[in-house]
């Protein structure tokens, strides 16, 4: 199940992605003005690195989901470490620019419920 939710993760950082350059405008607009993009040129360069951020997220979650049927402790604690920095960052993003996040929260819910399948022990046996 837990390959499912990191797959999951994976396509839905690749539809960010490309919302963001479908709507490169109304990405970029938020931005600007605010502490970190006063300008337009910095608004988009923060577009442009959320941009890469998606797509390096997306690969990140799709290696994850191929390795984690392995049970390795180490891919374990790897996802652990992406997810946690996922839901924190993902919050953080929706208090820093609200009116731009309104997919976040389903980011934030899908990487809880992996933490949760990642590290509640299930009835399943897990290889070690």
């Amino acid at each position: 199940m837990i390959k499912w939710v990191l797959a999951a993760l994976s396509a839905f950082q690749l539809l960010i992605a490309v919302l963001l350059l479908l709507n490169w405008d109304d990405t970029v607009e938020p931005f600007t003005g605010r502490a970190f993009a006063p300008t337009r040129d910095a608004a988009e360069g923060a577009a442009l690195g959320s941009l890469g951020i998606h797509v390096v997220l997306a690969v990140l979650y799709l290696v994850l989901a191929i390795r984690i049927p392995a049970g390795r402790r180490g891919t374990r604690i790897r996802a652990t470490v992406l997810l946690a920095i996922t839901v924190v960052a993902g919050v953080a993003t929706l208090f820093t620019i609200p009116d731009a996040t309104s997919l976040n929260p389903v980011g934030i819910v899908l990487a809880v419920v992996a933490l949760g399948l990642l590290w509640v022990p299930s009835r399943a046996k897990h290889p070690r």
